[in-house]
């Protein structure tokens, strides 16, 4: 249960930021959560892979056989095979899943969906993209969790601060936005959501956020740490040695 957000250009080149959501049972067990903000591996294809949590997907049949995989879409040779992968293997998905994909080398970024036994993908053309758990930008998907399900409620009401709060930066992308994004408070639907204000039925927390440049070689987290949730704890910084491609995809 996270949200990731995608800026393919910002002052500092591609910037990707998370948080990681789980049961508020899992603060006293950091072993379960810190493996979720140790520096990621430089991807040798070039695709960097942020994966989130699904919809609830309620009203959907379990699948008879469900096949229990997902693709490894960083071993895709680009956003093409990526997508291709989604559609081929969408009766077979292991799901609820979703996940932003972007090509290092390009910017592009490639939206990635799947319900129990479907899946749907989206290119996004704006160098801008994001999604959390809950709920689903596919309108296929979309249809296969109750319009009243709590979690759907908390999804709109996070995804819609993400839109406002990005559109009154859009021609400033940074790192300090990013962290407006990952650290806010919409009252229905924070994206750093702490255990003492959850929703009725929304039964996870914001255990860290981590904020990456790849390009630049820097790493920026925030957890929790001495009670205090991510947006009261202090950013920790790591410096490595900057990711770099031929540049355009193969």
């Amino acid at each position: 249960m996270c949200t990731y957000v995608f800026f393919s250009d910002s002052d500092v080149g591609p910037l990707i930021g998370g948080n990681f959501d789980d049961a508020a049972h899992w603060i006293t067990q950091p072993q379960k959560w810190t493996q979720h903000y140790t520096l990621p591996e430089l991807p040798a294809s070039g695709l960097y892979v942020h994966h989130v949590g699904g919809s609830p997907c309620d009203l959907e049949e379990e699948p008879a056989e469900p096949f229990p995989f997902v693709p490894k879409y960083e071993r895709a040779r680009n956003l093409d095979q990526a997508e291709q992968w989604v559609h081929q293997y969408k009766h077979f998905a292991k799901g609820p899943y979703q996940a932003g994909i972007m090509d290092l080398r390009s910017g592009e970024i490639l939206q990635i969906e799947h319900s129990l036994g479907d899946g749907d993908a989206r290119r996004v053309t704006n160098g801008v993209a994001f999604d959390t758990y809950g709920g689903n930008w596919s309108a296929k998907l979309r249809d296969l969790t109750s319009v009243d399900h709590p979690l759907r409620h908390y999804y709109n009401a996070r995804i819609g601060y993400i839109e406002r709060t990005i559109a009154a930066s859009r021609s400033t992308l940074n790192v300090e936005v990013m962290w407006d994004v990952l650290m806010g408070h919409d009252p229905q639907g924070p994206v750093c959501q702490h255990e003492d204000s959850c929703p009725d039925g929304v039964n996870f927390i914001t255990l860290c956020g981590t904020v990456l440049a790849p390009l630049l070689g820097r790493y920026w987290v925030r957890h929790i740490q001495d009670g205090k949730p991510p947006c009261q704890s202090p950013v920790k910084e790591f410096t490595f040695e900057p990711w770099t491609y031929a540049g355009g995809s193969p």
